[in-house]
């Protein structure tokens, strides 16, 4: 067994018309001291790749796995460091801006609807062949993010073990991802290819079509 090499939480690979450019992203705040949690509720910082949900304040947080996924964070706007407005690829956790607008961070999301995205499983025992994995195509899951102790990041993968024909569920698993990274699938970290189920999209009725 060769363990697949782990990249960072949701990337984008398609749009819906087939076309490869992402799309621009929606800028979203983030709420002074945003305590960032992953689904272990360790205080972990908001990255690139992390899934987000709308909160109440209009603002956006990390969206765990019993919550529905908004978009993914593509990319930051300077946030201010104590002394000046710092770019950055990352939010530390409970970062305090107070209350002058000029320093309010701001997320780039791209919605999860926009397109399909690439991410990594979360085990390696739910599915260990090429065959397996294909059997769970057009199946719909959810993410989980145990997070990365030593990174402090969320680290959201597919939850693959949750893989069913249930369609409350988050993610629709549209293809094995064709990357060559995708060297072993017995091994961890295999990335699939999945679009946001339509149980996210407006107007959908979630639970008249099961598997879509």
């Amino acid at each position: 067994m060769a363990n697949n090499t782990h990249k960072y939480g949701f990337r984008w690979s398609t749009a819906y018309n087939g076309g490869k450019s992402c799309p621009a992203p929606e800028r979203w705040s983030i709420a002074t001291g945003t305590d960032f949690t992953d689904d272990n509720s360790n205080s972990v910082k908001l990255s690139i790749g992390d899934v987000v949900k709308i909160v109440s304040t209009g603002d956006i947080d990390i969206c765990e796995d019993t919550a529905s996924p908004y978009g993914v964070v593509v990319g930051f706007e300077p946030h201010w460091d104590g002394e000046v407005m710092k770019p950055a690829n990352s939010i530390p956790n409970q970062h305090a801006w107070g209350t002058i607008e000029a320093r309010r961070p701001w997320a780039l999301v791209v919605p999860a609807t926009a397109g399909a995205w690439e991410a990594d499983v979360d085990d390696n025992t739910t599915a260990t062949t090429f065959a397996a994995y294909q059997a769970f195509v057009g199946e719909n899951v959810n993410h989980f993010s145990a997070g990365n102790t030593t990174a402090g990041t969320a680290d959201p993968r597919i939850d693959i073990s949750s893989h069913a024909t249930t369609a409350a569920l988050d993610w629709r698993i549209l293809a094995i991802s064709r990357t060559a990274e995708n060297k072993d699938f017995s091994g961890t970290n295999v990335k699939l290819i999945v679009t946001a189920n339509t149980s996210q999209r407006a107007g959908q009725a979630a639970t008249t079509i099961l598997g879509v």
